[in-house]
Protein backbone atom coordinates (compact mmCIF):
# COMPACT_ATOMS: atom_id res chain seq x y z
CA UNK A 1 0.00 0.00 0.00
CA UNK A 2 0.89 3.70 -0.23
CA UNK A 3 1.64 5.68 2.97
CA UNK A 4 0.37 8.87 3.88
CA UNK A 5 0.48 11.46 6.16
CA UNK A 6 -1.33 14.35 6.89
CA UNK A 7 -0.21 18.16 5.44
CA UNK A 8 -0.26 20.43 8.30
CA UNK A 9 -3.15 22.37 9.42
CA UNK A 10 -1.47 25.75 8.46
CA UNK A 11 -1.50 24.13 4.32
CA UNK A 12 -4.74 22.41 4.33
CA UNK A 13 -6.36 25.91 6.13
CA UNK A 14 -4.68 27.93 3.31
CA UNK A 15 -5.61 25.68 0.38
CA UNK A 16 -9.58 26.05 1.23
CA UNK A 17 -8.79 29.85 2.19
CA UNK A 18 -11.39 30.75 -0.65
CA UNK A 19 -14.04 28.19 0.04
CA UNK A 20 -16.91 27.88 3.00
CA UNK A 21 -19.10 24.95 1.56
CA UNK A 22 -16.24 21.57 1.44
CA UNK A 23 -16.89 18.07 0.60
CA UNK A 24 -14.71 15.67 2.28
CA UNK A 25 -13.92 12.07 0.14
CA UNK A 26 -11.69 9.85 2.81
CA UNK A 27 -10.09 6.78 1.14
CA UNK A 28 -10.78 3.81 2.62
CA UNK A 29 -8.43 1.48 2.11
CA UNK A 30 -4.85 3.00 2.06
CA UNK A 31 -5.07 6.26 3.43
CA UNK A 32 -7.30 4.28 5.92
CA UNK A 33 -4.53 1.82 7.04
CA UNK A 34 -2.24 4.90 7.03
CA UNK A 35 -3.81 6.00 9.86
CA UNK A 36 -5.24 9.33 7.72
CA UNK A 37 -8.46 8.19 5.85
CA UNK A 38 -11.25 5.76 6.72
CA UNK A 39 -14.05 7.11 9.22
CA UNK A 40 -12.14 8.24 11.78
CA UNK A 41 -10.15 10.37 9.41
CA UNK A 42 -13.31 11.65 7.89
CA UNK A 43 -14.36 12.66 11.41
CA UNK A 44 -11.04 14.29 12.45
CA UNK A 45 -10.69 16.81 9.63
CA UNK A 46 -14.18 16.95 9.15
CA UNK A 47 -13.77 18.30 12.98
CA UNK A 48 -11.30 20.50 11.42
CA UNK A 49 -12.94 22.15 8.95
CA UNK A 50 -15.41 23.04 11.53
CA UNK A 51 -13.30 24.65 14.02
CA UNK A 52 -12.66 26.89 10.60
CA UNK A 53 -16.18 28.09 10.04
CA UNK A 54 -16.43 25.90 6.95
CA UNK A 55 -19.91 24.56 6.25
CA UNK A 56 -18.96 20.42 5.47
CA UNK A 57 -20.44 17.31 4.29
CA UNK A 58 -18.59 13.78 4.33
CA UNK A 59 -18.18 10.70 2.43
CA UNK A 60 -15.87 7.69 2.66
CA UNK A 61 -14.69 6.12 -0.97
CA UNK A 62 -13.42 2.73 -1.33
CA UNK A 63 -10.39 2.82 -3.34
CA UNK A 64 -9.96 6.68 -3.93
CA UNK A 65 -6.85 5.67 -6.58
CA UNK A 66 -9.67 3.33 -8.56
CA UNK A 67 -11.56 5.48 -11.03
CA UNK A 68 -14.53 3.51 -11.74
CA UNK A 69 -14.74 3.65 -7.64
CA UNK A 70 -14.49 7.50 -7.44
CA UNK A 71 -16.42 7.89 -10.63
CA UNK A 72 -19.32 6.15 -8.64
CA UNK A 73 -18.94 8.06 -5.59
CA UNK A 74 -18.49 11.63 -7.56
CA UNK A 75 -21.68 10.59 -9.54
CA UNK A 76 -23.85 9.20 -6.30
CA UNK A 77 -22.67 11.40 -3.72
CA UNK A 78 -21.18 14.70 -4.86
CA UNK A 79 -23.39 15.33 -7.94
CA UNK A 80 -26.33 15.74 -6.24
CA UNK A 81 -25.22 18.40 -4.04
CA UNK A 82 -22.72 20.08 -6.66
CA UNK A 83 -24.41 23.54 -6.47
CA UNK A 84 -23.78 23.40 -2.54
CA UNK A 85 -20.04 23.10 -2.76
CA UNK A 86 -17.15 25.07 -2.96
CA UNK A 87 -14.03 22.93 -3.44
CA UNK A 88 -13.38 19.15 -1.82
CA UNK A 89 -10.73 18.09 0.62
CA UNK A 90 -9.37 14.28 -0.35
CA UNK A 91 -7.94 12.33 1.86
CA UNK A 92 -6.00 9.83 0.03
CA UNK A 93 -2.90 9.02 -1.62
CA UNK A 94 -1.63 11.16 -4.75
CA UNK A 95 -3.82 8.59 -6.83
CA UNK A 96 -6.83 9.80 -5.07
CA UNK A 97 -6.14 13.38 -5.87
CA UNK A 98 -5.16 12.22 -9.45
CA UNK A 99 -8.61 10.61 -9.53
CA UNK A 100 -10.53 12.78 -8.01
CA UNK A 101 -9.81 15.21 -10.34
CA UNK A 102 -10.83 13.51 -13.28
CA UNK A 103 -14.05 12.89 -12.49
CA UNK A 104 -14.62 15.78 -10.21
CA UNK A 105 -18.14 17.86 -11.67
CA UNK A 106 -15.85 20.89 -11.79
CA UNK A 107 -14.88 21.55 -8.44
CA UNK A 108 -11.47 22.06 -6.68
CA UNK A 109 -9.70 19.88 -5.11
CA UNK A 110 -7.39 20.20 -2.15
CA UNK A 111 -5.11 17.12 -0.81
CA UNK A 112 -5.21 16.13 2.95
CA UNK A 113 -2.25 14.27 2.40
CA UNK A 114 1.26 13.65 0.80
CA UNK A 115 1.89 10.29 -0.63
CA UNK A 116 5.23 8.20 1.05
CA UNK A 117 5.81 5.48 -1.03
CA UNK A 118 4.96 2.14 -0.67
CA UNK A 119 4.78 -0.05 2.54
CA UNK A 120 3.84 -3.30 4.01
CA UNK A 121 0.68 -3.89 5.93
CA UNK A 122 2.11 -5.68 8.79
CA UNK A 123 5.67 -5.02 10.12
CA UNK A 124 6.44 -7.90 12.79
CA UNK A 125 8.90 -6.08 14.74
CA UNK A 126 13.04 -5.95 14.84
CA UNK A 127 15.38 -4.11 13.85
CA UNK A 128 15.29 -5.36 9.98
CA UNK A 129 11.65 -5.02 9.67
CA UNK A 130 12.25 -1.39 10.95
CA UNK A 131 14.79 -0.72 8.13
CA UNK A 132 12.19 -2.43 5.95
CA UNK A 133 9.21 -0.69 6.75
CA UNK A 134 10.88 2.69 7.09
CA UNK A 135 12.36 2.33 3.83
CA UNK A 136 9.89 3.79 1.96
CA UNK A 137 10.29 3.10 -1.57
CA UNK A 138 10.06 5.67 -3.98
CA UNK A 139 8.90 5.21 -7.65
CA UNK A 140 12.68 4.88 -9.51
CA UNK A 141 12.64 6.92 -12.61
CA UNK A 142 13.91 4.28 -14.47
CA UNK A 143 11.30 1.49 -13.18
CA UNK A 144 14.21 -0.87 -11.81
CA UNK A 145 13.99 -2.07 -8.57
CA UNK A 146 16.44 -3.86 -6.79
CA UNK A 147 14.63 -4.87 -3.46
CA UNK A 148 13.67 -8.39 -3.95
CA UNK A 149 17.57 -8.34 -3.68
CA UNK A 150 18.22 -6.50 -0.51
CA UNK A 151 16.11 -7.96 2.14
CA UNK A 152 13.18 -5.81 0.71
CA UNK A 153 15.16 -2.56 1.98
CA UNK A 154 15.39 0.17 -0.75
CA UNK A 155 18.91 1.56 -0.81
CA UNK A 156 18.08 4.43 -3.09
CA UNK A 157 16.19 5.95 0.30
CA UNK A 158 18.18 4.84 2.86
CA UNK A 159 21.73 5.80 0.84
CA UNK A 160 22.79 9.40 0.47
CA UNK A 161 23.95 8.84 -3.28
CA UNK A 162 21.23 6.60 -3.41
CA UNK A 163 23.62 3.92 -4.72
CA UNK A 164 21.30 1.06 -5.56
CA UNK A 165 23.43 -2.08 -6.83
CA UNK A 166 26.04 -1.68 -3.51
CA UNK A 167 28.46 0.14 -2.14
CA UNK A 168 29.64 3.53 -3.23
CA UNK A 169 33.06 4.40 -4.46
CA UNK A 170 34.18 4.63 -0.76
CA UNK A 171 32.58 2.60 1.59
CA UNK A 172 33.29 2.06 5.54
CA UNK A 173 36.63 0.16 5.80
CA UNK A 174 36.89 -3.36 7.76
CA UNK A 175 34.82 -3.46 10.81
CA UNK A 176 33.05 -0.35 10.16
CA UNK A 177 29.30 0.49 10.17
CA UNK A 178 29.48 4.20 9.31
CA UNK A 179 28.53 5.77 6.10
CA UNK A 180 31.14 7.62 4.84
CA UNK A 181 28.86 10.02 3.70
CA UNK A 182 27.21 10.74 6.38
CA UNK A 183 28.74 9.61 9.93
CA UNK A 184 25.62 10.07 11.64
CA UNK A 185 23.97 6.86 10.06
CA UNK A 186 24.87 3.39 9.20
CA UNK A 187 25.79 2.38 6.02
CA UNK A 188 22.41 0.77 4.49
CA UNK A 189 24.64 -1.55 2.49
CA UNK A 190 26.33 -3.36 5.22
CA UNK A 191 23.07 -3.36 6.73
CA UNK A 192 21.81 -5.06 3.46
CA UNK A 193 24.71 -6.96 2.64
CA UNK A 194 23.84 -8.86 6.18
CA UNK A 195 20.10 -9.40 5.87
CA UNK A 196 20.46 -10.56 2.38
CA UNK A 197 23.49 -13.50 3.50
CA UNK A 198 21.14 -14.68 6.29
CA UNK A 199 18.39 -15.27 2.82
CA UNK A 200 21.27 -16.85 0.87
CA UNK A 201 21.69 -13.92 -1.48
CA UNK A 202 24.78 -12.78 -3.24
CA UNK A 203 24.55 -9.02 -3.36
CA UNK A 204 27.39 -9.05 -5.95
CA UNK A 205 24.57 -10.31 -8.35
CA UNK A 206 23.33 -6.62 -8.24
CA UNK A 207 26.47 -5.56 -10.23
CA UNK A 208 24.97 -8.19 -13.22
CA UNK A 209 21.35 -6.98 -12.76
CA UNK A 210 22.67 -3.22 -13.34
CA UNK A 211 23.83 -4.28 -16.83
CA UNK A 212 20.85 -5.52 -17.33
CA UNK A 213 18.88 -2.30 -16.51
CA UNK A 214 21.67 -0.58 -18.12
CA UNK A 215 19.66 -1.62 -21.73
CA UNK A 216 18.29 1.04 -23.05
CA UNK A 217 15.53 -0.91 -24.39
CA UNK A 218 14.01 -2.71 -21.62
CA UNK A 219 13.26 -6.27 -22.31
CA UNK A 220 9.83 -6.12 -20.37
CA UNK A 221 7.32 -8.65 -20.82
CA UNK A 222 4.27 -7.36 -22.50
CA UNK A 223 1.25 -7.07 -20.01
CA UNK A 224 -1.75 -8.60 -20.02
CA UNK A 225 -4.46 -7.18 -22.52
CA UNK A 226 -7.70 -7.10 -20.88
CA UNK A 227 -11.22 -7.30 -22.19
CA UNK A 228 -13.16 -4.07 -20.83
CA UNK A 229 -16.57 -4.80 -18.79
CA UNK A 230 -19.71 -4.16 -20.07
CA UNK A 231 -20.87 -1.11 -19.25
CA UNK A 232 -23.60 -2.79 -17.16
CA UNK A 233 -21.58 -5.12 -15.80
CA UNK A 234 -19.43 -2.12 -14.61
CA UNK A 235 -21.69 0.11 -13.37
CA UNK A 236 -23.39 -3.25 -10.94
CA UNK A 237 -20.01 -3.26 -9.31
CA UNK A 238 -19.52 0.12 -9.00
CA UNK A 239 -23.18 0.01 -7.12
CA UNK A 240 -22.26 -2.90 -5.28
CA UNK A 241 -19.06 -2.00 -4.15
CA UNK A 242 -20.38 1.76 -3.56
CA UNK A 243 -23.07 0.40 -1.09
CA UNK A 244 -22.17 -2.50 0.27
CA UNK A 245 -18.35 -1.77 1.06
CA UNK A 246 -18.22 1.67 1.96
CA UNK A 247 -20.48 1.67 5.13
CA UNK A 248 -18.10 -1.34 6.52
CA UNK A 249 -14.38 0.04 5.15
CA UNK A 250 -13.03 0.89 8.10
CA UNK A 251 -13.37 -2.91 9.44
CA UNK A 252 -10.12 -2.96 6.48
CA UNK A 253 -8.40 -0.96 9.17
CA UNK A 254 -8.11 -4.01 11.83
CA UNK A 255 -6.63 -5.95 8.87
CA UNK A 256 -3.34 -4.90 10.34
Amino acid sequence: MFRTEYKSADEIKFSMRNYERIGILSCSVCANLSDTGGKKGLELMKGLCEEWGKDVTGFLVFGACVGSLMEYTMSKYIEPIRSRLDALLVISCAGGIKASNLYSPGLPIVAACDSFGSMPLTPRGGSHDSLVVDALCPICDDGHCVISYTAGICPVTECPLESRYGFCENPPKAGSRKCTQDPGRNCVWVEIGEEAGKRGVDIKVLQELKLIHQDEVPKRMPSLVRQKAPLPLKKAAQFVTGELFNPYADFIHWTR
